[in-house]
């Protein structure tokens, strides 16, 4: 009865100090019993201090000014025989062992006797609760200490003095602090014993037996694939300086009936990087020049004809066909067909040439000898080479 008396005050369970529910048996809101015959017990000094508000002129709260207190605790069945200066419930609130604290403490003597002496633990002893400052709240059992027993929390430290129990009424004498008192060091009973005597053992006199007993057998007869030990000695031949031999293959598979030499016309004049012009062949029917890396601009062209960014000088001959990066409007970077990383950056998108038989190139070239549209040719891949997929070679008869 008086369980569900304490709900309709507004209090809540009291739980031990891991979150146990009903786990406090200390006070009546710790346990549910279904019988008539309820223990005599009251309520623990969580739930009188701050919802009760009983022993209003008998409770001590330790401010953040004053760390240290130390004075006499009574339990709540003696509450009418205590005297000036002795408390019942002590309350440390959470401001003041830490500016971030979210619990207040309470400190109380839980007398066993009269009214209270049903009480189911911590009986005549110091009682440590703490709960949170909102109401109603659970409140939980942190510690119970006899006499000579100290409990921190936090950077408070409770101790028990003394407990009597003999005298009317019982008296619990505590000292809180702020300080946390230092560990002891235990003391040894019994020296550490001297170094041994004996020294390390040496090396064993023996040596090691041998691994294997059987020998290795002699090489294989049959020879060994891949490169041989005078292939790998031989240095490394340089660079050719002079035409390509071979044509990078086609991505038709199929052979470019074609030589180095036919890339370049006859008309072309290669005086150095700005003076030479690519002039078109008579059997295409435009007549304006190709754009070559040197020259990314032409009259009929919609780019801008003042300013051409060039990096490098470009050689036009074949000792050296690697093209060095130009930028323009149209062309971000191109690179000649010898070079496996070349590509083009036509607008924003990326284009890589029909040698490559990568990515189409977005314009459309016509061959009058098969008279079908082909994507996979770029006029300006190197210098003026006309590639019809169709032909399989070097065709004068596209039309641009």
């Amino acid at each position: 009865m008086l369980h569900e008396i304490g709900h309709n005050l507004n209090l809540d369970h009291a739980n031990s100090e891991k979150g146990k529910e009903y786990g406090d048996l200390s006070g009546a809101m710790g346990h549910l019993y279904a019988s008539e015959t309820h223990p005599m017990m009251c309520f623990n000094a969580a739930n009188t201090f701050d919802d009760l508000e009983w022993y209003i002129d008998r409770q001590k709260i330790i401010y953040k000014s004053s760390y240290f207190w130390e004075g006499d605790l009574v339990g709540v069945a003696e509450y009418d025989l205590c005297r000036t200066g002795k408390y019942v419930a002590i309350k440390i609130p959470k401001g003041t062992y830490s500016s971030r604290g979210r619990y207040d403490y309470y400190i109380s003597f839980n007398r066993k006797i009269l009214f209270n002496s049903g009480t189911m633990e911590g009986g005549d002893q110091v009682l440590v609760h703490k709960r949170y400052t909102k109401s109603p709240s659970k409140s939980y059992l942190m510690k119970k200490l006899r006499s000579g027993e100290s409990y921190s929390f936090q950077s408070m430290t409770v101790h028990v003095q003394s407990i009597s129990t003999n005298t009317s009424p019982g008296i619990a004498t505590v000292r809180v602090t702020k300080e946390t008192p230092a560990p002891v060091k235990p003391v040894t009973k019994h020296p550490t014993s001297n170094p041994t005597p004996v020294p390390t053992p040496g090396l064993t006199p023996g040596s090691t037996p041998d691994p294997t007993l059987n020998r290795t057998l002699g090489p294989t007869l049959v020879p060994t694939l891949g490169l041989t030990l005078e292939t790998m000695l031989e240095p490394t031949l340089r660079p050719t300086l002079g035409p390509m031999e071979r044509l990078v293959e086609h991505p038709m598979k199929k052979p470019l009936e074609c030589s180095p030499q036919q890339l370049l016309k006859p008309s072309v004049t290669l005086q150095g990087p700005l003076s030479g012009k690519i002039k078109h062949s008579k059997s295409s029917k435009a007549k304006r020049p190709l754009q070559h890396p040197a020259y990314p601009w032409n009259k009929h062209s919609k780019t801008s004809k003042t300013k051409s960014s060039l990096n490098h000088p470009v050689n036009f001959g074949l000792e050296n066909p690697v093209w060095h990066p130009v930028k323009c409007n149209d062309m971000l970077e191109r690179s000649c067909i010898n070079n496996p990383l070349f590509f083009l950056k036509v607008k924003g998108r990326r284009r890589n040439c029909a040698w490559l038989g990568r990515k189409k190139w977005r314009a459309n070239r016509y061959c009058k000898k098969s008279n079908k549209s082909r994507k996979m040719v770029c006029r300006e891949c190197c210098n003026s080479c006309r590639i019809c997929t169709e032909c399989s070679k070097i065709c004068s008869n596209i039309k641009y």
